[in-house]
């Protein structure tokens, strides 16, 4: 078995200064996190990739989707 460790893409809290986020509304990917996780996509296939797991925080949720 292969493990591959994804981080998720660039979120709201990565990109600068500390954000208040609303547990509602979680970490969000920014548009640069977006473009990370459609990036990675092709490159987990040519690695044969054949499972996801993710986090439940919104950043990894979204990243996974794209995924």
């Amino acid at each position: 078995m292969k493990v591959i460790f994804v981080r998720h893409g660039e979120s709201e809290s990565n990109a600068g200064p500390k954000v208040a986020l609303s547990p509602e509304e979680g970490d969000r990917l920014t548009e640069l996190g977006w473009e990370q996780a459609r990036a990675v996509a092709p490159h987990l296939r040519d690695l044969g990739a054949t499972r996801l797991l993710a986090g439940p925080q919104r950043r990894a949720q979204e990243t996974a989707s794209v995924i």
